[in-house]
């Protein structure tokens, strides 16, 4: 039995395609994931590995920093170090992607009179046009209300 995970989370920086040993390529990005913990929001860093050729050459150049993604993976690694400079100890979580999707977040909503774009690109207004309701109301008065 496999311990599956799948998280959502912000890149820090750009997709790198690095080189493998066997002579094979690897996407890695480092993903931001917030928690909260004892009454503070906190920041967990995921690293993030990739041997699907779709994301390392077609979606790579998409994976840049800010983008808010979900991650799925199976295989879960931690490593633990000393660091050089500051001689505290470090810890890493890395996960083995099965899965990188975009998240859309934040969407506008269009109010009655907004411009919307055609085809072309051009200014298409909503302002006066009449707009078909798929599920009309039932005619009748307000008092056949059953509560």
């Amino acid at each position: 039995m496999a311990l599956y995970s799948h998280f959502v989370g912000r890149i820090g920086s750009d997709a790198k395609i690095k080189p493998t040993k066997s002579g094979g390529k690897v996407l890695v990005m480092d993903v931001a994931t917030d928690y909260y913990d004892k009454g503070e929001n906190k920041t967990m860093w995921v690293r993030v590995i990739s041997n699907k050729d779709r994301y390392i050459e077609k979606l790579s150049q998409y994976l840049t920093k800010g983008k808010l993604i979900m991650v799925q993976g199976q295989q879960i690694e931690s490593s633990n170090w000393i660091g050089k400079a500051d001689g505290q100890p470090h810890s890493q979580v890395a996960i083995v992607a099965d899965l990188i999707d975009f998240v859309r977040s934040g969407g506008k909503r269009q109010e009655d009179g907004a411009q919307n774009r055609d085809g072309q690109g051009q200014a298409v207004t909503t302002e006066g046009a009449q707009q078909e309701n798929p599920f009309p109301a039932p005619e009748g008065s307000a008092d056949d209300l059953p509560f």
